[in-house]
């Protein structure tokens, strides 16, 4: 099992002056581990959640719940 794609290092970018600044920075996690997982060729790939459901559109006005699924 691999765990990775966590994030937890401190973004930074080096500037015009060639000096490494910290800049503010959101590290999509799922997408990142999803990206790895696809280019190791991963036979499976699991994201394990605490929350009650999957929802699609979440925050917008479209926003619903996804029915489970079994894949197994």
């Amino acid at each position: 099992m691999v765990i990775a794609t966590g994030g937890g290092g401190i973004p930074v970018i080096r500037n015009e002056g060639g000096d490494i600044e910290g800049v503010e920075a959101v590290i999509d996690k799922d997408l990142a581990s999803s990206l790895l997982a696809r280019n190791l060729g991963a036979d499976t790939f699991i994201i394990s959640t605490a929350v009650d459901a999957v929802y699609l559109n979440f925050g917008k006005p479209e926003f619903r719940h996804h029915p489970p699924c079994d894949h197994g």
